[in-house]
């Protein structure tokens, strides 16, 4: 579990909780003046609160995807036009196990890898351009 305190004297706390454990977040707002027992409360009522993230989809499986899985027939979350680079990873990995009975699909391997990886660096790009249509600036991460 996670304390997080920003400028606006508000903390949150960031964990994995239950079974099966799912993320859950905790806001408060924080009185350093106040006594050990009386320091946080919780954000007034009505208070917008904006929440950065980064989403990550479930797990693909083979048939039909029960809770948690994304099966054949579901729509996965990543975007659609993302969705060849999945394709591409899935071919190079084809290609590098079939490596023993040609060493020829090295290469061909290598090509879906460089193809893969440009997709990569497209979809950070378009996942760093701040979508969400405010004027919070999301910082670029490199993976």
């Amino acid at each position: 579990m996670a304390i997080y305190v920003d400028q606006q004297e508000y903390v949150y706390w960031l964990g994995k909780i239950g079974d099966p454990p799912a993320d859950k977040i905790a806001i408060s707002k924080l009185d350093a003046s106040a006594g050990i027992d009386s320091r946080f409360s919780g954000p007034p009522a009505g208070k917008a609160i904006t929440l950065f993230v980064v989403r990550t989809d479930n797990k693909f499986v083979s048939g039909s995807g029960s809770s948690g899985e994304t099966g054949i027939d579901d729509n996965p979350l990543i975007p659609e036009e993302f969705c060849d680079a999945v394709v591409a990873k899935a071919v190079q990995k084809g290609y590098e196990r079939k490596m023993s009975e040609n060493p020829q699909f090295m290469t061909v391997a290598q090509y879906w890898m460089s193809i893969f990886e440009s997709m990569v660096k497209e979809g950070k790009k378009y996942a760093n351009r701040g979508l969400s249509g405010v004027t919070h600036t999301i910082r670029p991460v490199d993976y």
